[in-house]
């Protein structure tokens, strides 16, 4: 195809100039580290209909200026420590869609205040949400799913079970 359907790793890694990126819909994934330490990307978006289904491997690690993130709506898999260190993170809305959320994926997204786990979500490795200090969860699922790692909220954040509001 002539069409790029994967941000290839370390494509953008510590390019201290990126503030916005905009993702078309036939991007399919963005691999492992690609924006990595841009520090001053904040508005990340993903076009309607988006066919990304992967965020791997620390895709935004320490990219401390997003503050808002809505991930697109056929998404499966967020990777080990893809958001972590992603300080000025206080909203996310995670999809349907969403399978994983990796080990350490938020690792240090200290304003995160508030997230919505879909009922969709049939894993979170361990220490998903280490050092979130003030976050509060909100799971559509009835109760803990047994392939969910014991230690996914490792730190005893406050969790709503059956929740039934919006993302």
């Amino acid at each position: 195809s002539p069409f790029l359907d994967l941000i290839s790793s370390f494509n953008f890694n510590g390019c201290e100039a990126l503030t916005a990126i905009h993702f078309p819909k036939r991007l399919k994934g963005i691999a492992d580290s690609a924006f990595e330490n841009c520090v001053l990307l904040q508005d990340v978006t993903f076009e309607d209909e988006s066919l990304m289904l992967t965020i791997s491997t620390k895709a935004f690690r320490n990219c401390a200026a997003i503050d808002d993130l809505v991930l697109p709506t056929k998404l499966t898999d967020i990777g080990i420590y893809a958001f972590s260190g992603c300080t000025g993170l206080t909203t996310i809305v995670l999809p349907a869609t969403l399978k994983t959320i990796g080990h350490q994926s938020f690792y240090r997204c200290t304003s995160l205040l508030r997230i919505v786990i879909p009922a969709s979500v049939t894993l979170i490795e361990e220490d998903a949400f280490v050092g979130c200090a003030g976050v509060s969860f909100y799971c559509q699922a009835v109760r803990q799913p047994m392939s969910w790692d014991e230690l996914w909220n490792s730190e005893n954040r406050p969790v709503t079970w059956n929740y039934k509001g919006a993302s």
